[in-house]
């Protein structure tokens, strides 16, 4: 995820990310837990930024942006 977020296209590397951990056959919420993590060591480290990148992808696969959703019945 660090790796990502050095990228120009952060938000599509991680949401490369997310299809990679789905295929090894992780489930939303664990996927969502490895990202919240994330996102509160970018927090605690004052990477308000990159904080923001990772919540953008988040939100993308969450409530937020339905129509994009990667587990169906969510």
């Amino acid at each position: 995820m660090e790796e990502a977020l050095k990228n120009n296209h952060a938000e599509e590397k991680l949401c490369l990310v997310v299809k990679e951990l789905i295929e090894e056959g992780l489930t939303q919420k664990q996927i969502y837990e490895i990202f919240e993590s994330f996102r509160t060591h970018l927090r605690e480290a004052g990477r308000e930024t990159d904080e923001d990148i990772v919540m953008n992808v988040m939100d993308y696969y969450t409530l937020v942006q339905p129509h994009n959703r990667l587990f169906p019945g969510i």
